[in-house]
């Protein structure tokens, strides 16, 4: 998908999590030899989703028109401004809301397809409930995750699938609300970006193209949509000096004095309508706080907590960023986009940032040849996955 490739193609040089035994001391479906790979999926399902995949809408006019997305987006005869502003923080709203999961849009079927699958499993009886938790995929992620976390407090033994960003949303959710996990059957994390994003630093020197538009994800709007400040590698690594072939060291992408000192981010180093400077560096500062909050979710795996079985799908098929070159002028960094080096992932998400860092218990790894949006179509990959959290292979 090309509007996920800007923001959600990943680095990290860690080893994938070793999948380990899990005990439910639950009563465990009866899968059968049914041929379905979906067969003896029950109980509660829901759905979140990754960025980008919520349906926005600005009820400023009227009728409220869509904002993201149409085809007049993509084919860039039409730019709605969806940059929140910069003095507010955490949900205050703009008059831009959610209006539902992306499906047909456009070019791409999105999740239409899962969607579609699991809402004929609900109509019938063959599950109980299916839940999608569309959300505001502008906002900051640690705001998104009270949010969810809210919604699954008023769901009985929920089964997750959790897709892309969806899945740090999952478990920040988990990590900072630890009673919620007695409550969850399982999490299966979909192409999550649990180890960083090359492309999150990128796009403040490059913005986003969404199809043939270059304004709607112009650099403003990269800047002032508070969740793509989430995936900066967490490591500091994946600049490689263009002359010395040499990678960076020493860089804490979350730490704005680092953003200050290398200039990654063009908005901070020009003149821009969107505030002051010192409104830009008491936004930086803000953001970047609640980026780390995720990022540390992320990372260690609380000690007090029970967490449900987790399991991952990812795809090792299709060519996906690993590190970029960048030019130095004193200690300011340039990125070279055209200079980017490639590994094996799902086209968005690496193989290796797509795993749980060590600590976290994997019940099962599921390999999909999917490309990063159809990861949830698989459904032979995602069968095993539910197999693998409800303990039956």
């Amino acid at each position: 998908m090309r509007i996920l490739v800007a923001t959600l193609t990943l680095l990290t040089v860690l080893a994938p999590t070793r999948a380990l035994p899990h005990s439910t001391g639950t009563t465990l479906p009866s899968f059968g030899d049914s041929t379905d790979p979906l067969h003896g999926l029950s109980g509660t399902i829901v759905l979140i989703h990754g960025f980008a995949g919520g349906r926005l809408v600005d009820t400023r006019t009227s009728p409220p028109t869509t904002v993201w997305l149409t085809r007049e987006i993509t084919e860039n005869t039409y730019t709605p401004d969806i940059k929140l502003p910069i003095t507010a923080s955490g949900g205050d709203e703009d008059g831009i809301v959610v209006d539902g999961i992306l499906r047909d849009e456009v070019w791409n079927p999105f999740y239409t397809k899962f969607v579609d699958r699991l809402k004929a499993m609900e109509k019938e009886g063959k599950i109980k409930k299916f839940v999608v938790f569309a959300y505001d995929w502008r906002m900051d992620n640690v705001y998104t995750a009270e949010k969810f976390a809210a919604l699954l407090s008023t769901l009985h033994r929920p089964l997750i699938f959790a897709h892309s960003m969806g899945s740090v949303i999952t478990l920040h959710a988990l990590q900072t609300h630890p009673t919620l996990s007695k409550n969850i059957r399982g999490v299966i994390y979909a192409g999550g970006p649990f180890n960083g994003n090359i492309y999150g630093l990128i796009q403040h020197q490059t913005g986003g193209m969404v199809g043939s538009n270059p304004n709607i994800l112009n650099l403003d709007s990269i800047f002032l949509i508070r969740s793509t400040w989430n995936y900066q590698p967490f490591d500091g690594r994946g600049l490689i000096d263009n002359t010395t072939g040499k990678e960076l060291e020493g860089l804490d992408f979350y730490d704005p004095n680092t953003w200050i000192k290398h200039g990654f981010s063009t908005v901070l180093t020009t003149p821009s309508p969107i505030g002051t400077q010192t409104q830009k560096l008491t936004y930086l500062n803000a953001t970047l706080s609640l980026a780390r909050a995720i990022r540390t979710s992320s990372l260690f795996p609380s000690r007090s907590t029970s967490y449900p079985p987790f399991a991952v799908i990812c795809s090792k098929s299709h060519p996906t960023a690993h590190t970029v070159n960048v030019t130095l002028s004193g200690t300011n960094v340039t990125f070279l986009p055209d200079k980017i080096s490639m590994t094996d992932g799902d086209g968005t998400v690496s193989w290796e940032s797509c795993q749980m860092r060590s600590g976290f218990q994997v019940t099962k790894v599921v390999e999909s040849t999917q490309e990063h949006m159809k990861l949830l179509d698989d459904f032979e990959a995602v069968g095993k996955a539910v197999r693998g959290v409800l303990g039956r292979g």
